[in-house]
Protein backbone atom coordinates (compact mmCIF):
# COMPACT_ATOMS: atom_id res chain seq x y z
CA UNK A 1 0.00 0.00 0.00
CA UNK A 2 2.83 2.50 0.82
CA UNK A 3 4.12 2.24 -2.50
CA UNK A 4 0.62 2.54 -4.22
CA UNK A 5 0.39 5.80 -1.79
CA UNK A 6 3.59 7.37 -2.69
CA UNK A 7 3.57 6.70 -6.91
CA UNK A 8 -0.17 8.34 -6.29
CA UNK A 9 1.71 11.19 -4.51
CA UNK A 10 4.54 11.35 -7.63
CA UNK A 11 2.60 11.54 -10.03
CA UNK A 12 -0.16 13.89 -8.55
CA UNK A 13 3.42 15.88 -8.34
CA UNK A 14 4.23 15.25 -11.94
CA UNK A 15 0.64 16.62 -13.28
CA UNK A 16 0.55 19.89 -11.30
CA UNK A 17 3.90 20.28 -13.22
CA UNK A 18 2.67 19.59 -16.30
CA UNK A 19 -0.24 21.94 -15.60
CA UNK A 20 1.88 24.84 -14.38
CA UNK A 21 4.19 24.86 -17.89
CA UNK A 22 0.99 24.19 -19.94
CA UNK A 23 -0.42 27.20 -18.38
CA UNK A 24 3.01 28.58 -19.07
CA UNK A 25 2.95 28.08 -22.39
CA UNK A 26 -0.16 29.56 -23.07
CA UNK A 27 0.95 33.32 -21.81
CA UNK A 28 4.24 32.54 -23.69
CA UNK A 29 3.61 36.28 -25.32
CA UNK A 30 3.74 37.50 -21.65
CA UNK A 31 7.06 35.86 -21.44
CA UNK A 32 10.57 36.85 -21.72
CA UNK A 33 12.44 35.13 -24.67
CA UNK A 34 16.13 34.27 -24.30
CA UNK A 35 17.86 32.62 -27.24
CA UNK A 36 21.75 31.76 -26.20
CA UNK A 37 23.74 31.18 -29.44
CA UNK A 38 27.30 29.73 -28.91
CA UNK A 39 29.57 29.52 -32.01
CA UNK A 40 32.19 27.20 -31.18
CA UNK A 41 34.82 25.00 -33.35
CA UNK A 42 33.35 22.25 -31.46
CA UNK A 43 29.62 21.72 -31.03
CA UNK A 44 28.86 20.26 -27.18
CA UNK A 45 26.42 17.78 -26.48
CA UNK A 46 22.82 19.82 -25.74
CA UNK A 47 22.86 19.03 -21.62
CA UNK A 48 26.55 20.05 -21.29
CA UNK A 49 25.51 22.97 -23.27
CA UNK A 50 22.12 23.87 -21.72
CA UNK A 51 23.66 22.78 -17.96
CA UNK A 52 26.29 25.07 -18.99
CA UNK A 53 24.48 28.01 -19.30
CA UNK A 54 22.88 28.15 -15.90
CA UNK A 55 25.57 30.43 -14.22
CA UNK A 56 24.85 32.44 -17.47
CA UNK A 57 21.43 32.63 -16.82
CA UNK A 58 21.49 33.26 -12.95
CA UNK A 59 23.80 36.23 -13.76
CA UNK A 60 21.42 38.06 -16.14
CA UNK A 61 18.35 37.64 -13.57
CA UNK A 62 20.70 38.95 -10.87
CA UNK A 63 21.33 41.73 -13.34
CA UNK A 64 17.72 42.79 -13.81
CA UNK A 65 17.94 41.93 -17.49
CA UNK A 66 15.27 39.09 -16.99
CA UNK A 67 12.54 39.40 -14.49
CA UNK A 68 13.22 35.58 -13.22
CA UNK A 69 14.41 32.12 -14.99
CA UNK A 70 10.57 30.28 -13.76
CA UNK A 71 9.31 28.82 -17.04
CA UNK A 72 5.99 31.00 -16.18
CA UNK A 73 8.41 34.14 -16.62
CA UNK A 74 10.85 33.16 -19.09
CA UNK A 75 11.40 30.99 -22.69
CA UNK A 76 14.89 29.97 -23.24
CA UNK A 77 15.58 28.68 -26.64
CA UNK A 78 19.96 27.15 -26.68
CA UNK A 79 21.22 26.89 -30.60
CA UNK A 80 24.66 26.13 -31.32
CA UNK A 81 26.55 27.08 -34.82
CA UNK A 82 29.69 25.46 -36.02
CA UNK A 83 32.50 27.94 -36.70
CA UNK A 84 35.65 27.14 -38.74
CA UNK A 85 38.29 29.43 -37.08
CA UNK A 86 38.24 30.15 -32.80
CA UNK A 87 38.91 33.54 -33.88
CA UNK A 88 35.02 33.42 -34.63
CA UNK A 89 33.93 31.92 -31.59
CA UNK A 90 31.56 33.84 -29.14
CA UNK A 91 28.38 33.59 -27.18
CA UNK A 92 25.19 35.58 -28.56
CA UNK A 93 22.47 36.55 -26.46
CA UNK A 94 19.05 38.05 -27.34
CA UNK A 95 16.69 38.97 -25.05
CA UNK A 96 13.01 40.06 -26.01
CA UNK A 97 11.06 41.46 -23.31
CA UNK A 98 7.20 41.16 -23.44
CA UNK A 99 4.97 44.22 -24.99
CA UNK A 100 2.68 45.71 -22.35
Amino acid sequence: MATRASHAVTQRAHRNALDRLSQAQKTSSQRTHLRIERRAVRLLDADNFAGGCKALIDCLRQASLIPDDDPASLEVTFTQTRVPHRRDEGTQIEIQSPCH
